[in-house]
Order: C-alpha cells, then structure tokens, then sequence
C-alpha cells in the first residue's frame, strides 16, 4: 500500500513500514521535514509511526538506508476503507447487462487528481498475509472507470455536503 499516489490520513498518526538489510532506515516526510530513524528487528522488518499535518500536498517520502527509495506525489487528507463483496467490487462502468445508473455523466467529470483510490487485488490465501497488490491511482476517466462505484459516488456526495474539497 506505501507506493505513489497514495493518500495518507491528515492530522493523524500513520504508519509507515517495510523491510531493510541495513541496521538502520531514516525517513524523510516532506510535509513537515522530519526526520525519523528505525532500526529493523531481526527478520529485517521495521515500522514506525509518524505524524501527518492539514491536507495537502503533493509531497514526498524518502527512505534511506542500503538504498534510497523515494514515494512520490503523497497528499495528506480523508482516507475511507470500504470493504465488502458484489455491491463493493461493482466498478463504476458497470458489467455486462449490468449498468451503473449514472456512471457515463460520473466519468465525464471524473478528472480529479486529488481524489485516488486503492483496490486490492483478489487472493486467496490458506493463512493470514503480510501484504496486498493494488496500486493508488489518480482519477480520470481512463482510471474512475474502474473504480468501486460505491466509492465513487460516496466521495461525490460527501464532497456536496461535507467541510472537505
């Protein structure tokens, strides 16, 4: 999930975690310019917790320790999980016999690039896992199309009736 693109909650407490040979990772925040040092446990796993500011953005996160990997395009503002099955999954272009009601003036205003979405992959796993696949991506008709309508048309409302852009 710690990848560009992704949106991290404002005025809160986040974590931030990964995996590293080296015997210590220092973190760079860009939205206050910070730095955090973490040394990883002996399976080479390490998080820490750090503090986010008010909305905004883009900016970056630098984590430096064999390599140096940089997350770019970060904003800071209102992260909503949404989980569920068909009435989750169903994208905002519908399925087949399946129309979205809505959808096709929905993507003609979709073009937001501080509105991103994350969906993770279906898996199926035995036991508990570590990790997910996904990617944040920004919207845009291209991408929204995709995206959970439920999502979508939640994010649209809240936008008309809520104290955030």
């Amino acid at each position: 999930m710690l990848n560009d693109h992704m949106v991290l909650q404002r005025n809160d407490c986040v974590l931030l975690w990964g995996h590293s040979t080296g015997k210590e990772v220092n973190i760079l925040t860009g939205w206050d310019g910070k730095h955090y040092k973490v040394k990883p446990d002996n399976s080479g796993n390490w998080s820490v917790r750090v503090p986010t500011t008010k909305e905004g953005g883009p900016y970056e996160i630098k984590f430096f320790d064999v390599d140096t990997t940089t997350l770019n395009d970060i904003l800071l503002g209102e992260v909503w999980l949404l989980s569920g099955q068909s009435n989750m999954a169903m994208p905002l272009k519908g399925l087949k016999n399946q129309p979205v009601s809505g959808s096709a003036e929905a993507l003609l205003h979709a073009d937001n690039k501080q509105l991103r979405f994350f969906t993770v992959a279906r898996a199926v796993a035995s036991s508990p896992a570590s990790g997910v696949s996904g990617k944040w991506q920004q919207s845009g008709a291209a991408t929204a199309q995709d995206f959970s309508a439920v999502g979508f048309f939640m994010v649209q409302y809240c936008k008309k009736c809520c104290s955030f852009r």
